[in-house]
């Protein structure tokens, strides 16, 4: 997913394939550390906040959940007490976190399906300069917005 939105927005990876470190531009960008979730029917769980301590430093590590699906992939006998429900949880917690980012939750989609299942408990305040939203051919008013600007590119240091 994240590899997705970076080849949309045209940032190539420091090598030549994404890795943590080129990942780690989007936690700006689309606030990760600022989001925090709960399962509805599984309050014990507690309050989910996948990327609260992701850092620049040490991204891979930072990220529990990711740091132990990584070792589990590459040396599955020797890593395999990492293979935990903690782990799984809050990697599911860091896909609807980003898909929440992405794509918000005050939606029909979500309404129906989504906020059965998981509850938004803390997120980031936004300034409208933040969000895009695209014009369609069909919007009457089109012509008011002949000088918008288009939607800025995503610059990255990496």
């Amino acid at each position: 997913m994240m590899k997705n939105i970076l080849q949309r927005n045209q940032i190539q990876p420091i090598n030549n394939y994404y890795k943590t470190n080129d990942y780690y531009v989007l936690a700006d960008i689309l606030k990760l550390k600022n989001y925090a979730i709960r399962f509805h029917r599984h309050h014990d769980f507690g309050t989910l906040t996948s990327f609260k301590d992701w850092s620049k430093d040490n991204p891979t590590k930072n990220l529990v959940w990711y740091d132990s699906y990584n070792k589990i992939k590459h040396d599955r006998e020797n890593n395999f007490e990492l293979a935990n429900m903690k782990n799984a949880i809050d990697s599911v917690a860091a896909f609807a976190i980003t898909l929440i980012a992405q794509f918000g939750y005050r939606n029909i989609l979500w309404n129906d399906k989504i906020n059965k299942v998981i509850e938004v408990i803390e997120e980031p305040s936004w300034n409208i300069e933040d969000f895009y939203i695209p014009r369609r051919d069909s919007d009457v008013i089109s012509d008011l917005y002949e000088d918008a600007k288009p939607y800025p590119k995503i610059e990255s240091d990496i």
